[in-house]
Parts: C-alpha cells; structure tokens; sequence
C-alpha cells in the first residue's frame, strides 16, 4: 500500500536569525515537520545562525544577498529559487513587495501569511500596509497574527480580509525555574558573580528595542543595589555604541553583552529579573520566553501588543512610558521582596501555561494548513 506523501511547503522567510520572530517560526517547522509535511525555507536575506537548527531537524534553507532597495536586485535570483522549489502549499513570514513578487512563479497557489510585526500608528505605514493587503492580501487563504491587538490593527486598515484572519498566539514550553545549582553553574559560565542578582534583557541591539532604556535604569539600580548585575544577550548595528554607554554610566564591569545564544534557556536560567524596554512590539516573545522560565518581567512598551501576555501589577510589570525612575523601583522591589518575587513568577507561569502552549499552536496551524489545501 502506497503511503501519502507529506505536504510539501515552501516557507519564505525575511531572514534565518535568532530574535523572537524567528523562533516562533522555528517552533512551528520543528513541531510539524515529519511524515504530514515537508518544509523548505526560501530566505529573503543570506542565511542566518538559525538555517543551522533547521538544517539539523532536516530542513534546508536557500539564502539570499538581499541588494538594492526593496530587494530588487536579487529579485531574479529569489523568481528562479522560488520557481524551482517543489512545493504544495506556500507559507509566508514577513511580507516584502520583493518575496510577494517572486512568489508569482512559486509552482503552488495555496497560500498562508503570518504576520509578526505591528502595522504602526502613523499614516506613512497605514497607507503601505493598506495597499499590500490589497493588492496580495486576497491570496492568503488565513493571515494568522500573534495577537488581538495587531489582528484588530489589520481589519482597521484593510476590512477586506476580515474573514480570513486570526490570531495564533506563539508557543513557548513552560520549564519553570532552573535550580540552583544549574542557575549558579550559569551565572559563572556568563562571568557573573554568582551572589549578586542579575537584571537581564534579551534582543536585538537596534534603537527600537531601547537598551539605552535599559542601561540608564541599571545604572539607577546600581547605585541602590551594589551586587546588582546585567546581562544582555542579542546582537546588532547598536552594540559598540552601547558598550560604551554602559562604561559612561559606570557600569561597563557589572554588565555582560554576551552576543545571541543558540540556546535561550542558558539566558534565562542565569537571569534573576528581565527588564524589557521597546518603543513597538508585535509581541514580546522575551518577556513570554522569561515567565515560562520563571523569571519575574518588569517591562515599558509605548505600542503593541505586550499587554495581552504581560498584565500590570499582576503576573508583571508593564509600563507605558520608559520612566527609567519608575522601571528602577519596580526591579528594586523584585530584588528586596521575595514573597512579590514568587508571586510574580507563578502567575507569570499560569499565564503562559493558558495562553501560549505548544499543543495547541501545532494543532492550530495543522487545521489551518489543511483548510488551505483543500479550498
């Protein structure tokens, strides 16, 4: 008896790197590839740290130079990859004028967007999201969004695709907090010293994410706190700039850049409190990523949609405003009580327990990606 051959999926990708965007989609690759699907990645960007993780759960990823604005210049290149791939179903992340050009030869019509980035408040944005989900958001069978509240972004912009969007909330595995032995073995191997709390932060190092929020709040937090440390795992165009900000506020020896890390638990395990600070976030996966580790969140977000996950004064600490004043008694509390310190982490964890499980992210997007196939 012959067996059904798994369904073939071209995955267009911005970029192969290890931010939070990108581990929501590895998440998704590692958890369904196998015997129902077959995934290959197209990436709009040469290939990143994370083409390696997915080339060792059997998934291979075709990278490109990304040259010219919007890409233009490498857009005959990403035509033929795209042309060539066998595929039976097409899974976008992170649309660009140049992928949503190349996927015209893709040999599949099946399609499905997943959106991971915030459409903005300025009209500048608004009007160029507006014209990308009319001219190609017809296409998509679903648009999934991490949240509600970029969901509820879309259909303001564009109502046309009302009926086929949804929210799918990312996935995270809740391991709870690492034990001590484990947390101490950690804190050596980042160069900390093992007695003194660490305030830790992990992301991309580019001015959206406002580490210069983070570094002038350590800072306060030092003079009030004078074991405290900090950590800082992620890379970016921002680094050499930062590393020197953080020697101007006289806390360049207490404070580790560690650069990204494969494995994001060691981040966690070593880290006793985040500190998370953005201008705009789709969605903190971060602060998602710390509750499932058991690391209390104290956070400032101006826009997005954090305050689905994080919700203030009860699993977290969620600001408005970068009060880096503010933001430094909240940490400053978390390190004097332990009573607070252990409350938050419980509701953190219950929090993501509810709202963020692996289970039914797979399922959810098994169902999606069969819908699509047989409409």
């Amino acid at each position: 008896m012959n067996e059904k051959k798994p369904c073939r999926v071209l995955h267009m990708m911005q970029c192969t790197h290890l931010a939070g965007t990108e581990r929501t989609l590895y998440a998704l690759m590692r958890g369904l590839h196998g015997p129902r699907y077959d995934f290959r990645i197209v990436s709009l960007h040469p290939a990143g740290a994370g083409a390696e993780l997915m080339q060792a759960a059997g998934i291979p990823t075709a990278g490109h130079d990304y040259r010219g604005r919007f890409g233009w210049r490498s857009h005959l290149r990403m035509r033929r990859t795209v042309a060539q791939t066998p595929c039976d179903l097409v899974l976008v992340s992170g649309p660009t004028v140049t992928g949503s050009l190349a996927l015209t030869a893709a040999p599949a019509r099946r399609r499905v967007l997943t959106v991971h980035f915030h459409h903005g408040d300025d009209p500048r944005s608004r009007r160029r999201w507006r014209a990308f989900y009319r001219l190609c958001g017809r296409q998509y069978r679903t648009i999934t969004y991490l949240t509600d509240f970029q969901r509820r972004e879309a259909e303001s912009i564009a109502p046309w695709i009302a009926d086929r969007t949804r929210t799918v909330r990312a996935p995270v595995i809740t391991v709870g907090r690492a034990d001590e032995t484990t947390r101490l073995t950690l804190k050596q191997r980042f160069g900390l010293d093992v007695h003194g709390p660490v305030i830790g932060n992990a992301s991309a190092l580019i001015d959206r994410k406002r580490i210069d929020v983070f570094l002038e709040t350590a800072a306060r937090i030092a003079r009030r706190c004078p074991d405290a440390q900090f950590l800082l795992a992620g890379d970016g165009p921002q680094r050499p700039m930062l590393q020197a900000r953080a020697h101007d506020l006289g806390i360049g020896r207490r404070t580790r850049f560690v650069g990204w890390l494969e494995n994001a638990a060691d981040f966690f395990g070593a880290t006793d409190i985040l500190l998370f600070n953005s201008d705009a976030d789709a969605f903190g996966r971060t602060p998602m990523e710390a509750m499932a580790s058991g690391v209390p969140v104290v956070a400032s977000v101006r826009y997005g949609g954090t305050r689905e996950l994080v919700r203030h004064e009860h699993n977290g600490i969620l600001l408005r405003d970068h009060d880096v004043d503010d933001l430094a008694e909240h940490v400053i509390a978390l390190i004097d009580d332990d009573r607070l310190r252990g409350q938050r982490i419980e509701r953190g964890l219950a929090t993501v327990r509810q709202l963020h499980g692996q289970d039914v992210f797979l399922k959810t997007y098994d169902a999606i990606f069969q819908d699509a196939l047989n409409n």
